[in-house]
């Protein structure tokens, strides 16, 4: 979709029995960055406070590490991964360059 804030998007990912996209594997990753054009998008890592580690939206852990240079920031609890064709440090970032809104994949089962 085209985007608006993190929450909303996925409560629309959700509205079609879905959730923002997570990808768990090498292999997801390369597809996806090889498929989409998108500057930079919504992903579905959100933060789990009660054992301080990175989870996917299903609750699956954060099992490849795609970070950007000096990411994750310890005040973030959101994430996206950045994907620009003029920047080498493409990967995910807790960055949010404010409150712009970003495009976001839904995963439907």
């Amino acid at each position: 979709g085209s985007g608006l804030k993190w929450g909303f998007n996925r409560g629309l990912c959700e509205g079609c029995r879905g959730d923002l996209i997570s990808i768990e594997t090498e292999e997801e990753w390369n597809f996806i960055n090889s498929e989409i054009e998108i500057a930079d998008y919504w992903s579905g890592t959100s933060f789990e406070k009660k054992n301080g580690e990175w989870t996917w939206v299903n609750e699956r852990p954060l099992t490849i590490s795609k970070w950007r240079e000096n990411q994750p920031r310890e005040n973030s609890n959101v994430a996206f991964i950045v994907k620009d064709s003029h920047v080498d440090d493409q990967g995910i970032s807790t960055n949010l360059f404010g409150v712009a809104p970003k495009a976001y994949i839904c995963e439907i089962p």
